[in-house]
């Protein structure tokens, strides 16, 4: 059997699917800024097969963590505090988000099947987006839970799980 596990968590919210474009802007930056703040935990872990992701969908966020049972819920944990802790990283830096940050989401918007108009409406609310704009959405965001569900698989015991979510539920 394979020591390697994924641990997935879906936090709750009905905001992601009534998204404005400008709503769904900025947490777009949210989301990329985070990834971009979190190089240093990605870098980190890679030797050790650990990996993450985050991604928005109809049900809130998404956020997995693929590892080894041994160090997979210490890299969950320091993520999770990380996410918490953007937004104030955000309202601490710069007012501007990098050029290199906006132009991955325009790209990213590029892969979905949107209307021409919408597409442009997003991409200008895209460049508008300041720093305090992404931290208020992923405040509102996360006031916006209203609770979450986990699942686990691989080599990762049912109490292990279980000990996962609990630190996790703290830290959110």
């Amino acid at each position: 059997p394979s020591p390697r596990c994924t641990f997935v968590l879906q936090l709750l919210s009905s905001r992601p699917p009534r998204a404005t474009t400008e709503m769904a802007a900025h947490a777009e930056i949210w989301r990329l800024t985070l990834d971009a703040s979190l190089v240093d935990l990605a870098e980190l872990g890679a030797p050790g097969g650990l990996a993450y992701d985050i991604s928005y969908n109809k049900y809130g966020m998404r956020v997995a963590f693929l590892g080894l049972s041994q160090n997979i819920a210490s890299y969950a944990r320091r993520i999770s505090r990380r996410m918490i802790d953007h937004n104030n990283q955000l309202l601490e830096g710069t007012e501007e988000i990098d050029t290199k940050i906006i132009e991955a989401a325009i790209r990213n918007t590029n892969r979905f099947r949107i209307a021409p108009n919408r597409r442009s409406r997003i991409a200008s609310s895209l460049k508008q987006t300041t720093a305090l704009d992404a931290a208020t959405e992923g405040t509102a965001f996360f006031q916006s839970c209203c609770g979450a569900v986990c699942f686990s698989q691989g080599d990762l015991l049912p109490a292990e799980s279980l000990a996962l979510l609990a630190d996790l539920k703290k830290i959110f």
